[in-house]
């Protein structure tokens, strides 16, 4: 059993080397400006050098509704290029490398400034029960579903062999 583990698998018409992935989750090595860091860079790199198949990292797809994020920001295309030294980096040890797009919201905290995060709907704050996110209002969802769909392009062209929603309130 153990050594179907290590034999390739597929999903669609993506080849993995072996059925071992790393799960997308938060890091928190991004830079300042939310681009991909070299500590970030080498953390990816050392995954894939581990043997791993699949490589998931997280990022947020909407950098417009004042979100404190411990992610990259992937709806501007200024961060393309990081990107690309990013996945080639991973590729260079066989990994296959997907990015899990979120909006931000299912982990409500204070944004920026301690200001009052967006969110589809009033929902408490994790850290502050009693706190209520602002709900968004529907041009704020539409700019969310574009900047959803621009982060999804500007990924492809960074490189990344799959892009994941991840849906939620």
């Amino acid at each position: 059993m153990v050594r179907e583990l290590f034999k390739p698998a597929y999903i669609g018409n993506v080849r993995l080397k072996n059925h071992i992935l790393i799960a997308p989750m938060g890091d928190a090595l991004q830079t300042a400006e939310h681009d991909v860091s070299e500590t970030q860079l080498q953390y990816f790199v050392e995954r894939a050098k581990g043997g791993a198949g699949l490589v998931w990292m997280n990022g947020l797809a909407s950098s417009h509704f004042n979100i404190r994020s411990g992610t990259v920001w992937l709806d501007d295309e200024k961060r393309i290029s990081r990107l690309c030294t990013l996945t080639r980096a991973v590729h260079a040890y066989g990994a296959k490398f997907g990015i899990m797009l979120g909006g931000g919201f299912g982990y409500n905290m204070r944004g920026t400034g301690g200001t009052i995060p967006y969110s589809p709907s009033p929902t408490p704050l994790t850290h502050e029960p009693d706190v209520i996110s602002r709900e968004m209002t529907t041009e704020e969802v539409y700019r969310l579903i574009d900047d959803f769909a621009t982060s999804a392009r500007n990924c492809q062209r960074a490189g990344f062999d799959m892009v994941s929603i991840q849906g939620y309130a």
